[in-house]
């Protein structure tokens, strides 16, 4: 398969897991990270057991920043807004609006 249909095919993957999250009613927040950091926040983000699962779009770098989601359940959540609170402050996490659906 050439290029092209491979994103395609990983972009209607990717759609399809966020309307299994969504069914699930868990929430959902984006935000977007220096590429070089991603795996210093997902490492603080599994130190907590159980929290949030982090999910990366595949191909959607823009530029120097990596778009993700993380997904929790109610009683996380406000755990989670603090988390990402602080490490705004250590590392250039930002909230991010979700990526477009996939064509």
């Amino acid at each position: 398969m050439d290029g092209d249909g491979a994103a395609v095919r990983l972009a209607a993957q990717w759609a399809e897991l966020l309307a299994l999250i969504d069914a699930d009613g868990m929430f959902l927040s984006w935000w977007t990270v220096p590429v070089s950091e991603v795996v210093f926040v997902k490492g603080i983000l599994e130190a907590y057991p159980g929290m949030v699962a982090m999910h990366s779009p595949p191909g959607r770098v823009v530029g120097t920043r990596a778009p993700f989601a993380l997904a929790t359940t109610a009683g996380w959540k406000e755990a989670l807004r603090r988390i990402m609170r602080d490490l705004a402050e250590e590392v250039d996490v930002q909230p991010a609006q979700p990526p477009p659906p996939p064509p």
